[in-house]
Order: C-alpha cells, then sequence, then structure tokens
C-alpha cells in the first residue's frame, strides 16, 4: 500500500471548509418552512456532518496533521474551522487538547 500524500489532510479540511461554507450560503436565506420534510431532514443531515467536519479539521490541526511541519499554517486554518464550528478559541481549546493526550506523531503538534 502506498502512503497517503502529504496534501491530502489538507484537500480533505478545504473541501469541507467549501461544502460548509456552500450550504451555508444556500440555505441560510431559505424558507426552510416551503421544503418539503425529506429534503429539510437531508439539508439537517448534511449541514449536521460538515459541522462535525468542522471539529475535526479543527482536531487534525491540533496535531499538525494537516500541512505536517508548517504548524503555524496549522493553527490558522484550526482557529479557522473552530471559530465557524462555535466560536471556540483555538489556542486554549488546543492547550487543554494537548493535555488530554500528546500529539500522535512525535513534534508534529507543538
Amino acid at each position: 500500500m502506498s502512503p497517503i500524500p502529504a496534501n491530502t489532510g489538507l484537500g480533505l479540511a478545504a473541501l469541507i471548509l467549501l461544502a460548509w461554507t456552500t450550504s451555508l450560503v444556500v440555505l441560510l436565506p431559505a424558507d426552510l418552512g416551503l421544503l418539503p420534510l425529506p429534503l429539510l431532514a437531508l439539508a439537517v443531515l448534511i449541514r449536521t456532518l460538515l459541522h462535525t467536519g468542522l471539529f475535526i479539521v479543527a482536531h487534525d490541526a491540533m496535531h499538525g496533521l494537516l500541512l505536517p511541519g508548517r504548524p503555524q499554517a496549522n493553527h490558522q486554518l484550526g482557529q479557522l474551522a473552530l471559530g465557524l464550528y462555535g466560536c471556540l478559541p483555538y489556542g486554549a481549546c488546543r492547550a487543554n487538547h494537548i493535555r488530554h493526550h500528546p500529539p500522535p506523531h512525535a513534534g508534529s503538534g507543538r
């Protein structure tokens, strides 16, 4: 099995951020009361999955996995994702998370 390319995490993060933003732009002005119930349920499911994806992007950024070897870029992307997720302070969340468990790769998240 070949190794996963280094930019795969960044690509997936960008896809999640783009899909989350697109769904927000499309659904925010929509009159949800006019949508058929199955379509509304699908929209809620998609938004829920994308919102969870934002948290996963922030988590991976905390460990330096989006752009290995570029901690500042990881932290900027993590801050964006966690801000969109719930206006949470990235620095404090990262400090508490790293206390919870160390980075999966020596030196990648610190």
